[in-house]
């Protein structure tokens, strides 16, 4: 979905099991299906812990020039960043660091389904 720096649309309650009292986090609704082989769905809360780096063949949300954040698993070879989409029907964006910013905002911990926090 979309991103905007800071922009807090709400503060929710989501259940701290998995995660750390010392690390910060910030959560998104996923949008569409490019991520459904990893378990996530259209609609699933994604929490994220805030870090500027991910190993290779982590999920992790990445903002590129477009400013719009986006979940995928974090691949880099030669020099070349591919974020990857677990369905085989969407294609990786290929992001060339040295033409191209991309900037990590953090790694996914908890996938959170059909969450509904306002029931």
């Amino acid at each position: 979905g979309g991103f905007v720096d800071d922009n807090i649309i709400d503060m929710i309650p989501v259940p701290s099991k998995g995660l750390s009292k010392s690390a910060k986090y910030f959560a998104q609704y996923a949008s569409g299906e490019s991520m459904k082989d990893a378990g996530i769905s259209d609609g699933d809360l994604l929490v994220f812990e805030k870090v500027n780096k991910v190993d290779d063949g982590v999920i992790g949300c990445f903002c590129t020039d477009t400013n719009t954040a986006t979940c995928k698993k974090y691949k880099e070879l030669n020099g070349i960043i591919m974020l990857q989409p677990m369905n085989a029907d969407f294609d990786p964006i290929v992001v060339d660091p040295l033409n191209s910013n991309i900037r990590c905002l953090g790694k996914l911990k908890k996938v959170i389904k059909d969450f509904n926090w306002e029931d």
